[in-house]
């Protein structure tokens, strides 16, 4: 397992921790990745009798490239460190894991490794909220971004690595250009409830903002739970959709349902919203629990409405109120600086030692 650290080492400590108290974690190989050069993480991993290896990061500290590159590092050398390991997961030290975290991988490994259309596997949720993450039992197939605790083969590590956020990327962000440009028809796989939470109060990528919708987020806290993962293989998880969605009754949409957040629909077990007119990935989630499929039309293989009424056609109100979101507003930066253990004396004395954290948000 490849721990992530910049300067976190007291997460780093607790991570561990959680890791090792994990069924079969003790078993688990454990290498921290340091990125820079850190005399306190080199004690710390003594203590534990875990090896640290430094990255000389040669990128400036604060920016999205610097962060692709650490990962780079980590991923290739993890494989190269472990010759004869087929597997690795990727874990950043500002999270928190559940008690399952390592049988969660385990039990997803002989899956990962079979299924050729699988590249990575994700014990993080983005859609995961109390009202959307009911069974820790299920799995979904998806096309999404690895992060959060991810685990992939060393085949799947090759294909990342040879296609690269490039160095002058400088505003690309790892993950998206995973999904972007190495992914193409490949899926992930990914808990209804998630195996970790982001706990991190800030960094290059995350904001108050981004924190605020972290720590809402649930995380199972079940020591054994036997994922289903039979139903995850993709012959059985597409004859299962589409049998869902042959019996699902269609909730007819008459108005944009963001621009009414007040209103709730109604709906029985196992339905589906009416289809839109986006060309958008398809998507499926538990809804206080009932199962909902989001179809996007005309695209969508899965759009097969017995009448065009069933598509939800967007109207000048709708376009009135998206040009309202947040989303079409300018971009805010966000540029701060934060003072982190020195290197050395002399980078302390002519006061280097700082982060400076430089974000865009919006827009």
């Amino acid at each position: 397992m490849t721990l992530l650290s910049a300067h976190r080492l007291p997460h780093v400590l607790r991570q561990v921790g959680q890791a090792w108290a994990s069924p079969g974690g003790t078993n688990t190989p454990i290498t921290i990745y340091v990125d820079g050069h850190n005399p306190e993480a080199r004690a710390l991993g003594a203590l534990l009798n875990v090896p640290v290896v430094e990255h000389d990061n040669p990128v400036p500290l604060g920016s999205s490239a610097r962060v692709n590159e650490h990962i780079k590092f980590a991923v290739r050398e993890v494989f190269e460190g472990h010759p004869t390991a087929n597997l690795a997961i990727i874990l950043e030290d500002d999270l928190d894991l559940a008690p399952d975290f390592i049988p969660y991988f385990h039990q997803t490994a002989p899956l990962l490794t079979s299924d050729p259309y699988l590249m990575f596997v994700n014990a993080f949720n983005y859609n995961s909220y109390a009202h959307t993450a009911y069974d820790p039992r299920r799995l979904y197939r998806a096309h999404g971004i690895p992060g959060y605790g991810w685990m992939t083969t060393r085949q799947g590590a090759a294909e990342m690595l040879a296609n690269w956020v490039p160095v002058n990327q400088t505003n690309a962000v790892w993950d998206w250009w995973v999904r972007a440009k190495v992914m193409r028809d490949k899926d992930m796989l990914m808990p209804e409830v998630p195996r970790t939470r982001h706990m991190g109060g800030g960094g290059t990528h995350i904001s108050g903002f981004d924190q605020v919708l972290f720590s809402s987020q649930p995380l199972n806290n079940l020591s054994l739970v036997q994922l289903d993962v039979g139903s995850a293989k993709e012959g059985n998880y597409e004859f299962h959709i589409r049998k869902e969605m042959s019996s699902a009754q269609v909730v007819t949409l008459t108005h944009h349902p963001s621009g009414h957040t007040t209103t709730h629909a109604q709906v029985s077990r196992h339905q589906r919203p009416g289809h839109t007119r986006e060309p958008t990935d398809d998507d499926t989630f538990p809804f206080y629990g009932n199962q909902v499929y989001l179809v996007a039309c005309p695209h969508s293989p899965y759009c097969r409405p017995n009448n065009k009424r069933m598509v939800y056609k967007a109207t000048q109100d709708d376009a009135d109120f998206a040009r309202e979101s947040t989303s079409f507003k300018p971009p805010l930066r966000i540029n701060y600086a934060l003072r982190v253990p020195s290197r050395d004396p002399q980078q302390e004395f002519n006061l280097l030692n700082r982060q400076v954290v430089d974000y865009t948000t919006g827009g």
